[in-house]
């Protein structure tokens, strides 16, 4: 068997859309989203604003990553793209068209992104067994500040984002807002602000949860303390094994193999430089249109696969990364237009920062991951049979959940060791 091992766990995504795994329609246990949606689901058009946002995703944790010292990094980013979409709804101008550029929405109007939004997470909703899916979106008001009322509707109406208006003077008022993550997100991010400033007027919020089986588990008696590389050194971690026929690739300079949930739209896939690779390298190779293609090029191969259990969390503000890429006018007190959200004379609305935090933990049985996001919002050929394959994950190694119908990123990270909580 041709040995293989992982190398660096840099993104949970779930990404919808039709690539290499069937959809699952079948009923299941409680799959919710918490927004008012169209009723009807329109696939081919739910690709169009999925795609953007994925791409948009792989790009931040590229940035991400490149300003990381080999910690583990996992976020969602259609978390992050939900709630930046909701802020867009009150942008005009250039800092609307900035934004826009940096979802990569910019081709398609407001209308347009809102309604598509609300036939993605109408197709994130249906309930898909073994599988738990919760998104939720709120808006956190300063009593007695004047929305535009365009503002409040569109985001009611499509995310279900509903306004509610606190003394943000209050030392209770960061509680209120963290104990609706915290519910939302099954306890997994407890907060997502320590505080509010004066200067701050809107919160608007996305959290997600998700928790899916494997459609088949990992045996929990083959679990064995082996090594795993990491960039510091060797570390010993619990590894997990199966064997079996998996959906698999050998790209150039790595491995990549895909862990179906019992609902079998979503999917795990794990994506590993090879040893004279790293995981550096992969990125700057990487594309989200190279990515779709790496999955759409899988096939059943007979293997072994070992990779570690693994439960961190992580937290980051956004706001400079952000800027980086093109939205740092957004955020900046004297240039930013937020007219359609809020228009009052003599002051001027501004994003102070963007807020992420996510969890995952991964073990014999399944994945649960969770993630919150918080907008602060200011004023100023012929077929031969391959040999078997081992793919064993004892070293920072790349994954992705997919959700294989629509092609959204709902999580991403990386894993550098195991080890640390």
């Amino acid at each position: 068997m041709k040995k293989i091992v992982l190398l660096s766990l840099f993104a949970l995504l779930s990404i919808p859309f039709s690539l290499c795994a069937q959809s699952d329609k079948s009923p299941g246990k409680s799959t919710s989203v918490f927004y008012k949606g169209s009723g009807k689901v329109k696939t081919m058009e739910t690709k169009k604003i999925a795609s953007a946002y994925s791409q948009f995703g792989l790009e931040l944790i590229k940035r991400l990553e490149a300003k990381n010292d080999s910690m583990n990094i996992v976020i969602s980013p259609a978390s992050i793209a939900l709630a930046l979409t909701m802020t867009l709804n009150g942008a005009d101008g250039e800092t609307y068209d900035a934004m826009a550029n940096v979802l990569k929405i910019k081709r398609m109007n407001i209308d347009e992104a809102n309604r598509l939004n609300a036939e993605l997470l109408d197709d994130l909703s249906a309930a898909m067994e073994g599988i738990e899916l919760r998104i939720a979106n709120s808006l956190w008001a300063r009593r007695k500040i004047q929305f535009k009322k365009q503002f409040i509707e569109t985001n009611g109406e499509f995310y279900g984002a509903v306004l509610r208006e606190l003394d943000f003077s209050s030392p209770s008022a960061p509680k209120e807002i963290n104990e609706w993550v915290k519910e939302k997100t099954e306890g997994k991010i407890p907060s997502i602000i320590d505080r509010i400033e004066p200067n701050d007027i809107l919160f608007l919020i996305n959290a997600i949860y998700f928790n899916g089986s494997w459609a088949r588990e990992f045996d929990e008696s083959l679990t064995k303390i082996e090594i795993f590389h990491s960039p510091d050194g060797e570390t010993k971690v619990p590894m997990m094994r199966r064997t079996g026929d998996f959906s698999y690739l050998e790209g150039e300079g790595f491995q990549a193999v895909m862990l179906p949930y019992v609902a079998k739209r979503l999917a795990m896939f794990i994506f590993l430089p090879a040893e004279s690779s790293s995981l550096d390298e992969f990125y700057r190779n990487t594309t989200a249109e190279r990515l779709y293609g790496w999955i759409r090029s899988m096939g059943m191969r007979k293997g072994e696969v070992i990779i570690p259990k693994f439960k961190f969390e992580y937290g980051a503000s956004l706001k400079n990364t952000l800027s980086t890429m093109g939205m740092g006018i957004a955020f900046d007190r004297a240039s930013a237009d937020f007219r359609k959200m809020v228009d009052m004379r003599g002051v001027n609305a501004f994003i102070g920062d963007v807020v992420h935090k996510a969890f995952i933990d991964v073990n014999e049985r399944g994945t649960e991951a969770a993630a919150s996001t918080a907008v602060r919002v200011g004023l100023t050929a012929v077929r031969v049979q391959p040999e078997p394959f081992t793919f064993k994950a004892d070293r920072p190694f790349f994954f992705v959940i997919m959700d294989n119908r629509n092609g959204l990123i709902l999580f991403a990270g990386s894993l550098f060791d195991p080890s640390r909580p």
